[in-house]
């Protein structure tokens, strides 16, 4: 037999396919240290994407955004009769509202996710947390008892939306870890 030659054997053939089947079966096996932070479980059987989370969270943000719209467009004088908040402040907000709702809507639809978006959707609604709370403990407008806890109720659940949005942007946009 010339050198280098092997015979190939059914031993060798048996061998091999034995050895190809070990390997694939590491290969495929999932890792029991294995960290996927891009993946949250919910109910247990259906898990859920971070950035899925995410834009169900942008569309929930707009919603929120279009019922406010629709309450001071609608019933603004009731509002005002209610909470003591001025027309103008009413106007300001629809204002504010209108491009953050599309915003929204335009992050929330986009794939690949649109990351300056969603920052910017954040940072938004961090802001506008500080100026709820600012509107309703600087007492630069007539706000009655009910106007007060009404602008710090929506300040904390935008708050509380806006930690969310954050918590769920920094998970989707952030390299799987392997540990």
């Amino acid at each position: 037999m010339p050198c280098g030659v092997r015979t190939i054997t059914p031993e060798v053939i048996a061998a091999r396919k034995n050895l190809a089947t070990i390997t694939s079966g590491l290969i495929a096996a999932p890792r029991r240290d294995r960290q996927d932070r891009s993946i949250i479980q919910l109910n247990g059987d259906r898990p859920m994407t971070s950035e899925t989370l995410l834009r169900r969270l942008f569309w929930f943000d707009a919603a929120t955004c279009i019922a406010l719209l629709l309450i001071l467009l609608v019933a603004g004088g009731p509002v005002e009769t209610l909470t003591g908040l001025p027309r103008a402040l009413h106007l300001v907000s629809v204002a504010i509202l209108v491009p953050s709702g599309a915003l929204m809507i335009f992050t929330a639809r986009r794939s690949p996710l649109f990351r300056p978006g969603a920052l910017l959707i954040v940072a938004g609604n961090a802001a506008w947390t500080l100026a709820s709370a600012w509107v309703a403990l600087s007492g630069v407008f007539p706000l009655t008892g009910a106007g007060i806890a009404l602008v710090l109720l929506q300040g904390v659940a935008v708050a509380v939306l806006a930690s969310l949005e954050y918590a769920a942007l920094r998970r989707a946009t952030e390299p799987t870890s392997f540990s």
